[in-house]
């Protein structure tokens, strides 16, 4: 008698706390991912990953702005994109006033959507 009631208690929790299944859930609006990136006080360091190991040359730079996850902080930098046409890998680097270089992200399989009018 004594296990029934436990075994019922028990079911009865789950019951209450576990989540409906059958309920349609929407995906979030907003999603913050936290992420390490690779830095380098010496930009150059950073710039050597992607054009010698990778064979990756500049594409195109601008402007970046990059958010601090643990303080909230906006810190801008110099944006480069640099890309191996023929592989597809890309990566985007981050520079810094101090100096300092960041691999923000990369990837691979990198389709122009046009070709360039001109040799950069």
């Amino acid at each position: 008698m004594k296990t029934k009631l436990i075994t019922t208690i028990m079911v009865a929790g789950l019951l209450v706390t576990s989540p409906t299944y059958s309920q349609e859930t929407s995906p979030p609006e907003n999603k913050s991912i936290l992420a390490s990136i690779q830095c380098d006080s010496d930009k150059t360091k950073v710039f050597d990953i992607v054009t010698k190991k990778h064979g990756e040359k500049l594409l195109g730079k601008g402007q970046l702005l990059m958010r601090e996850a643990t303080k909230g902080m906006f810190h801008k930098a110099e944006m480069y994109m640099t890309l191996n046409i023929k592989s597809g890998s890309w990566s985007i680097i981050g520079v810094f006033p101090d100096g300092t270089g960041c691999l923000v992200t990369s990837g691979t399989m990198f389709t122009p959507y046009a070709q360039p009018k001109q040799e950069l």
